[in-house]
């Protein structure tokens, strides 16, 4: 009874799809996207073929050289610091917080990330047409030894710097609750001294994170056509791409991969029937094998790589809840720049608890709202990290 109504279930028509799904899922994750993915980061096959930590950091080097190379030439251009006429209402104030890295602590290598983000920044501000919205550029320096801090002391001369610590006072190699605590107190300052300079929102992003070219196109749409989403707290342009994947705790993410194989699967289940019509194919099958071929499909691709398309139109940009984790580059609004800095002057960091756990933590204790923008609008390239003190994995930077 049971192989008759399985008979019955699976036809002819269904055994023809079902052998021409196999050949095609075979096709597909064998040789077309081992192919086309292999050098997308965060694919299956670039985690399968992930190649040795040292080719890793080579590889990063190379491309810290040719942005330093851009840098510098173009930093040699400027001869005035980006200045407002006085009293002038600023919309937001970018800070760039920054503190030395790899003073030959690991080698001879600096990679000098402020330059390569103040250069992005001032391009970007110079070449972004019909900008509605006034910026003013900031550093923020914190490190502890500011008059060896060449790199800073540099950029002083063409962009306003606030120094939180005049004099040397470094004496000893930190642990990390120290550090950490540290790093609260430099975020503090930072927040404190852009909120003096007249600004409606504060901006601050960490050294080692670089501006997308479609910053301030997409920053400007949200903050003029679409200033009612964006009544939050604060919105990150920055999370972690490896956090952006599809297997996530972020509850759009399934329902998003649900909703996008769904729509290629009518579209492939429209050209299938076009292609190769019949009355006698169970429908039930040929919509549920199509749906499991394009999460399969969408799942060894990565989502951090499909979300790249986004950046077609700035109307494309998603703005989803903020999940926790990370502050490289956070845009406050005034009054909730206010209520952050007045919490972290309230509370200690240790292992563990670091200034984003903390400002995740004031955000769902007083069910503040907290946003995030995709894809990405900024490019973590620190691999040299300030806050652990050595060299990162250089396929988690």
């Amino acid at each position: 009874m049971k192989y008759g109504a399985a008979r019955r279930f699976f036809n002819f028509e269904d055994k023809r799809f079902l052998t021409h799904w196999i050949f095609l899922t075979l096709l597909t994750f064998l040789i077309v996207l081992p192919v086309f993915c292999y050098r997308l980061r965060f694919s299956f096959y670039s985690l399968i073929l992930r190649q040795s930590k040292p080719e890793g950091r080579r590889m990063l080097t190379e491309e810290n050289n040719e942005r330093l190379k851009f840098s510098d030439e173009f930093i040699k251009k400027l001869q005035r610091k980006n200045i407002l006429e006085p009293g002038v209402k600023i919309d937001v104030g970018i800070s760039i917080i920054s503190v030395s890295r790899n003073r030959h602590s690991f080698d001879a290598y600096e990679p000098r990330y402020l330059s390569q983000v103040v250069a992005y920044f001032l391009e970007q501000l110079q070449n972004s047409s019909k900008l509605q919205l006034t910026y003013k550029l900031f550093i923020c320096n914190v490190d502890e030894e500011p008059s060896t801090f060449n790199e800073a002391l540099k950029l002083s001369r063409i962009i306003p710097t606030f120094n939180r610590f005049p004099n040397s006072s470094r004496t000893q190699r930190r642990t990390i609750t120290l550090t950490l605590e540290k790093e609260k107190e430099d975020y503090v300052y930072c927040g404190e001294q852009t909120l003096r300079q007249n600004v409606s929102y504060v901006f601050l992003v960490e050294d080692d994170a670089l501006p997308h070219r479609d910053l301030f196109t997409v920053l400007e749409y949200l903050l003029t056509k679409q200033k009612h989403k964006m009544n939050a707290t604060y919105v990150k342009f920055y999370h972690p791409d490896r956090l952006l994947g599809y297997i996530s705790f972020e509850l759009e993410r399934i329902p998003e991969l649900i909703g996008i194989s769904i729509m290629m699967a009518a579209l492939f289940v429209s050209l299938y029937q076009k292609l190769r019509p019949s009355n006698n194919i169970n429908q039930s099958v040929l919509w549920m094998a199509s749906i499991i071929y394009f999460i399969l499909v969408f799942l060894a691709i990565g989502r951090q790589n499909l979300i790249e398309l986004r950046r077609i139109s700035k109307y494309l940009y998603q703005v989803t809840p903020a999940p926790s984790c990370c502050t490289p580059a956070n845009l406050y609004t005034r009054h909730g720049m206010r209520q952050i800095v007045d919490y972290l002057k309230s509370i200690q960091c240790y292992s563990k608890f670091g200034k984003d756990t903390a400002i995740d933590t004031f955000r769902k204790e007083n069910k503040l709202t907290a946003l995030m923008v995709q894809p990405n609008l900024f490019q973590h390239i620190g691999m040299y990290s300030s806050l652990r003190d050595n060299i990162l994995n250089p396929f988690i930077v």
